[in-house]
């Protein structure tokens, strides 16, 4: 069973987008993740997260004690995911839950322009193209969402790569 092989780090992140929102609203929503989770052995950090810089998601999981290859990472920002996925290159989660436009087709390539205050995302097509420049498959979906495997751990859980058609239709 491959799940053997996962480690038991737990990492929950409130990670911001922009300034827009305001700080008492940031606050409450990170007091109430605190309550909810109160063990110390559960990381929880509150960021605005960037593209580059001290603010980009490497360099935020650097100030933490998570190893490189944690399990899971799930990324949904309402529009730059797919920069935020190109932007992880120094730490590479076994699997990864990323949003994506379901309203593109499914044969659209797009990805919207590099902008916070955008909220198109991209399409599916898209996002796969970049996990499979990343190495890793993608291996299901849900109505907005992809999940990926690291390409390491691909055989273990398929045998054959899923069409796009076939996962979402």
């Amino acid at each position: 069973n491959w799940f053997n092989n996962l480690t038991p780090w737990i990492i929950f992140i409130e990670i911001w987008l922009d300034n827009t929102w305001s700080a008492s609203t940031i606050s409450n929503y990170f007091k109430k993740l605190c309550k909810n989770f109160p063990q110390e052995e559960i990381i929880k950090l509150n960021k605005f997260i960037n593209f580059s810089g001290d603010n980009n998601l490497d360099n935020i999981l650097k100030k933490t004690i998570i190893p490189k290859n944690f399990d899971f990472l799930s990324i949904d920002i309402d529009g730059c995911d797919y920069y935020i996925f190109d932007s992880l290159n120094e730490y590479r989660p076994k699997i990864i839950c990323i949003e994506f436009n379901h309203l593109i087709p499914n044969a659209a390539e797009f990805v919207q322009k590099k902008d916070f205050s955008v909220k198109q995302g991209c399409s599916a097509k898209s996002l796969i193209k970049l996990g499979k420049i990343k190495n890793y498959e993608v291996v299901a979906s849900s109505l907005t969402n992809l999940f990926f495997v690291d390409k390491s751990y691909f055989k273990l859980i398929l045998k054959d790569t899923i069409s796009l058609d076939d996962l979402i239709n």
